[in-house]
């Protein structure tokens, strides 16, 4: 994780760059302000891709056989390009193992080459989304009188409305069947779900 605090007083009003000789009310409007914010990212976290719906007394594995790295690259066309529609990780880069099919009627059980093994894939093998969240607030204090202040506040989170996903069990599950795979994964992460504004008032004394 990598996070950035800082805060900024804007340069309009008494005393600042911009406006220093304003008075009463224009001054009480626009000068004095205070921008701050944070900005926290966060690497994704690693995670192993398991295959669903497996029966292990048909000779299937939860590791699929891995063909290449499986990590996903970015798509520079427009659209959505994570969640519901596209895969976080390389599908076609995994092989579901070989199962067994049971018998039916006359017909006795066939067993493949290859069932019952362990799937070659590894633990831990890619990384899923990242997730950045960036809040900043625009306040301004006025002093009502000695010892009490008036303090307004504008707060955004989640300012640039990133979507951060949630890694689910279902986000890490390859079913091998034409290179499908499970796509439904939560949509809100640290940053607590899409932009938010609030207002505040702080009364200070």
């Amino acid at each position: 994780a990598f996070t950035v605090v800082g805060s900024y007083n804007l340069p309009f009003g008494r005393r600042r760059r911009w406006g220093g000789n304003w008075t009463g009310a224009k001054n009480a409007i626009l000068g004095g302000w205070q921008l701050s914010g944070t900005n926290t990212m966060y690497s994704g976290s690693p995670f192993t891709v398991i295959t669903a719906n497996t029966d292990l007394n048909l000779g299937d594995s939860q590791r699929p056989h891995r063909l290449r790295n499986g990590q996903q690259l970015d798509d520079p066309s427009r659209g959505a390009k994570r969640g519901s529609d596209y895969a976080f990780f390389d599908t076609s880069a995994f092989q579901r193992v070989p199962a067994c099919s049971p018998a039916e009627g006359n017909e006795p059980a066939f067993c493949p080459s290859g069932a019952f093994v362990h799937g070659d894939s590894g633990r831990n093998i890619l990384d899923g989304p990242s997730q950045m969240v960036q809040s900043l607030a625009l306040s301004k204090n006025f002093q009502l009188r000695e010892g009490m202040r008036l303090q307004v506040r504008l707060e955004s989170f989640n300012m640039l409305n990133h979507t951060n996903f949630l890694m689910t069990n279902e986000f890490r599950q390859f079913n091998g069947v034409g290179g499908g795979f499970f796509t439904r994964v939560g949509n809100i992460g640290r940053g607590g779900g899409p932009r938010i504004f609030q207002y505040a008032l702080k009364l200070r004394f």
